[in-house]
């Protein structure tokens, strides 16, 4: 499952009414309506934390050695946040 997908989903479950569900069912709903904006809240973090690096000074290990759209770091040198994002992920996939 892709990541609209995921969206369309979580977009219909914002239109179900919780009253109207059984107790098992609220329970799950709720719980997965908690996951998600967990998620939102964790990619929001995420960002913020990529805006704040784009602002330092940092060396080859992102800037040249993960370069995800070469035409635009070469055009925009100063709009880095993607490849701030995909080092770390990469990083964590080493793990």
């Amino acid at each position: 499952m892709n990541k609209e997908e995921i969206q369309k989903i979580l977009d219909e479950l914002y239109t179900v009414r919780p009253e109207m569900l059984n107790d098992k069912a609220k329970r799950l709903f709720e719980a997965i309506m908690r996951i998600a904006d967990e998620r939102d809240k964790a990619y929001k973090i995420i960002d913020k934390m990529a805006e704040f690096l784009m602002t330092k000074d940092f060396d080859e290990d992102i800037c040249v050695n993960n370069i995800i759209n070469p035409q635009l770091c070469n055009e925009q040198l100063s709009n880095c946040k993607e490849c701030i994002k995909e080092y770390f992920k990469k990083e964590v996939e080493k793990e």
